[in-house]
């Protein structure tokens, strides 16, 4: 199982409690979340390329600077 699909069945609790475990560091926003929009591609059953459509994401960027001891 992917822990992406573990988080986005979490309750927003489970959540808080997870953050809480994670070290207190300097977090710097590079990139804000915004939605965007990816083409899905798939192959048909000749091996052909073929998009789906668009899939609808989120994206944002950051930087975590750790502690020397925590490297």
């Amino acid at each position: 199982m992917e822990i992406n699909s573990v988080i986005t069945k979490m309750d927003e609790k489970s959540i808080e409690e997870l953050i809480a475990l994670i070290p207190q560091e300097e977090i710097n926003i590079i990139k804000k979340p915004q939605t965007g929009l990816l083409m899905m591609a798939a192959n048909d059953s000749f091996g052909a390329d073929f998009y789906l459509g668009e899939i609808l994401v989120t994206e944002a960027e950051v930087n975590i600077r750790a502690r020397p001891d925590m490297q």
